[in-house]
């Protein structure tokens, strides 16, 4: 089972063979065998857990930023008109980002 937390994917050691972006469908870096906190709560207690960590090779670049908060708006919004917009917005930012990683 994946948990996903903001920012931050873990999940179970050796549980998943594979995992993608939710935000630009990338095939994702696992990290086996991580021992530390899998959430805000686990750092502040200062507490361990064994994890595989899954990130995004993308994640903290400006381009995949801008989608994350394109897609929360997406999700906040409870028009479907404001929504539809700031869709055309989110492809045009996966567009072009993944056009200037490749």
């Amino acid at each position: 089972m994946i948990h996903a937390l903001e920012g931050y994917r873990w999940a179970e050691p050796n549980t998943v063979t594979s995992a993608s972006c939710h935000i630009c469908s990338a095939p994702c870096v696992i990290t086996r065998g991580v021992i530390g906190p899998t959430c805000f709560a686990s750092a502040i207690a200062k507490r361990a857990t064994l994890h595989d960590r899954i990130r995004c090779p993308h994640s903290g670049r400006e381009w995949h930023n801008r989608a994350v908060r394109l897609r929360r708006a997406i999700d906040d919004t409870p028009s479907k008109r404001v929504a539809a917009l700031i869709q055309q917005d989110l492809e045009t930012t996966l567009r072009d980002g993944l056009a200037e990683t490749f």
